[in-house]
């Protein structure tokens, strides 16, 4: 089991073992963190610990230590972030620090930001009917930029990160230590198709799967075909948001596709393009095929004020 756990989920052996310690023990410090293996170079290049009120000559380790109680605000355990049971296929012995690091960013970030959220997030405002809406913000180009005001409105914060060094994350879909849930994106690729799908796939996890501040989701959504069944289903709800099934097979645009077809269908379900080359691509295999459409370098512009370049 515990192999089975590493393995799948990316914890730590020693992590997994240390939970067998003493109740005493785990009320002090639940797991030592080895505060070396953060990628503190690149925190420090990306400016992550500029607003710590700390000595320029602190050693490196204690400004990771004073970086992370950040997560949980003044007099939080160093752990505060680490106790999340990161879920997703990207999480790995390798990628494991720095996926603690960029959550950690991510929540920071969110805290700055939980003032602008509309009142408590009710899961029971999300529906099918939601996810469509927020799909046909694509249909505008600025549509990712007001996809963070409509999350805004349904109680959830919505941040762009990009991923760290020895990562491939594309999103995560966690909760503020006061139960507020984060979106964040990585854009990891600049197009607008996977910009929508990655939003859809998280809004998913957060609304169906997202329970606990213990729990967070860190996904590289290019692995669509994953067997988890949680994963699976925010795939297809994600999918049918942006296309309803009721639509695709029987469009112009699966059975034969053309720039002209991909651009009406598109048209009459008022979504971008780049969605319909996105699900055709992924569904025939061939990725080079309408690449025109996809609306290549269209995304990270619209959050420059967000992005370390």
């Amino acid at each position: 089991m515990i192999r089975s756990l590493n393995v799948g989920l990316g914890i730590p052996i020693d992590v997994l073992i240390g939970e067998r310690q003493s109740k005493k023990s785990q009320n002090v410090e639940k797991k030592e963190l080895d505060l070396a293996k953060f990628p503190i170079r690149e925190m420090e290049k990306r400016g992550w610990f500029k607003s710590l009120k700390i000595a320029l000559q602190t050693p490196p380790e204690d400004r990771v230590k004073a970086f992370l109680a950040q997560v949980g605000g003044r007099g939080a355990p160093v752990h505060a972030l680490y106790r999340r049971t990161f879920r997703g296929d990207e999480v790995s012995a390798k990628s494991y620090y720095s996926v603690l690091a960029w959550s950690a960013r991510v929540l920071i970030r969110a805290k700055e930001l939980e003032s602008s959220v509309a009142g408590k997030y009710e899961p029971a405002r999300i529906t099918p009917n939601l996810l469509r809406e927020l799909a046909q913000l694509s249909w505008f180009d600025a549509g990712p930029a007001l996809a963070q005001e409509f999350l805004a409105k349904c109680g959830i914060i919505f941040v762009v990160e990009p991923r760290l060094p020895n990562t491939l994350v594309d999103g995560s879909a966690l909760l503020t230590e006061s139960g507020t849930p984060v979106i964040a994106l990585t854009l990891r690729y600049d197009r607008i198709d996977y910009f929508w799908y990655t939003l859809l796939h998280e809004l998913v996890h957060v609304w169906k799967h997202l329970n606990a501040v213990e729990e967070a989701f860190v996904d590289r959504v290019e692995n669509v075909e994953s067997n988890n069944a949680v994963e699976k289903e925010a795939n297809r709800l994600a999918r049918d948001a942006l296309i309803p099934r009721a639509y695709w097979r029987r469009s112009q645009a699966f059975l034969s596709p053309s720039e002209q077809s991909i651009k009406e269908l598109a048209h009459n379900i008022h979504v971008h393009p780049s969605i319909v080359v996105g699900r055709l691509q992924h569904e025939t295999g061939k990725y080079d095929s309408f690449r025109s459409l996809l609306g290549q370098g269209e995304v990270r512009k619209l959050f420059a004020s967000q992005i370390f370049t």
